[in-house]
């Protein structure tokens, strides 16, 4: 897509925009708004979010029928999970990880928005938020261990390694949920990519290691050495792998009034996926598979 976004003429790009937008606009007219209630019950209900959860939320405002406002959904997360819990939100910048690092574009923990979605940037301005230092793959974290989920995401080239917020939200038995998405914008897949790194069925990453500068919180300029996924593999359908090979007590993708949400329990999902890998079967298409990694 963001090959065409260039070829194609804006005024059509504008026109596609403004179509796609009427048609979620008319699809939530015909279903229930939901009320702040509603709302509430969907965390209690559907994820399990309890007092002190570590939830990791991925969403689109704007295909959710709600009678709330961004922020006012963050309150009622940040309630929900209280003040021993920890929220966290991938905030990603516009473009995707290899046009931003080919771009040298200097990546400011403080100042480049996120691009996740209106409520991932709603998070990041909220005060007391902590940001991981990563210039295409950060995190923003608000909770009473929001240090220590970001803390060290700058540590690793692999971005979804170990000292990844990604990978220590499944240490600490945390869960992934979807509002107004599908499990096809579910960033922590790829923690098994970066789990086994070579030994993966698939290299999802250009060969390079970037250099990227970023500015950090105290105004100094910092190198994060990172790869950055080949957007050409990034072709697949989580919804329909996890329908396949996993439990829907592990990872689901459900509709509540027209809108889509998903859930995910993030170490037995993990622990899921590293089974699979052992028998060659990941989220990727075969085509993208190494030669010696096709067949046992």
């Amino acid at each position: 897509m963001p090959f065409l976004r260039k070829l194609l003429p804006k005024k059509f790009l504008n026109y596609y925009s403004g179509f796609k937008q009427k048609q979620i606009a008319e699809k939530k007219q015909g279903n229930k708004k939901l009320s702040a209630n509603d709302f509430q019950k969907i965390l209690k209900d559907e994820f399990g979010i309890e007092k002190g959860s570590i939830v990791v939320v991925h969403s689109s405002i704007d295909r959710l029928n709600i009678d709330l406002s961004a922020k006012e959904i963050l309150n009622a997360l940040m309630e929900a999970v209280g003040e021993e819990g920890t929220l966290l939100f991938p905030t990603y910048p516009a473009l995707p990880s290899y046009e931003f690092l080919i771009s040298g574009e200097v990546w400011d923990i403080k100042r480049t928005p996120s691009f996740s979605g209106l409520l991932s940037e709603v998070a990041r301005r909220t005060a007391g938020s902590k940001r991981s230092l990563h210039p295409t793959k950060s995190v923003c974290a608000i909770g009473k261990n929001a240090e220590y989920f970001i803390n060290e995401h700058h540590l690793s080239p692999y971005p979804y390694d170990k000292q990844s917020p990604y990978f220590k939200v499944i240490e600490q038995s945390g869960i992934s949920i979807g509002l107004g998405v599908t499990s096809n914008y579910f960033s922590s897949t790829h923690v098994v990519d970066d789990y086994f790194k070579d030994d993966f069925p698939v290299m999802p990453y250009h060969k390079q290691i970037f250099e990227a500068k970023c500015l950090d919180y105290d105004r100094e300029i910092k190198i994060v050495r990172t790869y950055a996924h080949n957007i050409r593999k990034m072709k697949f359908n989580i919804p329909l792998y996890f329908k396949k090979y996993v439990s829907s007590e592990i990872a689901r993708d459900f509709q509540l009034f027209g809108m889509d949400f998903f859930y995910v329990k993030s170490k037995p999902l993990f622990d899921r996926m590293c089974e699979l890998v052992e028998n060659r079967i990941t989220i990727y298409k075969k085509i993208y598979y190494k030669p010696s990694k096709i067949f046992k």
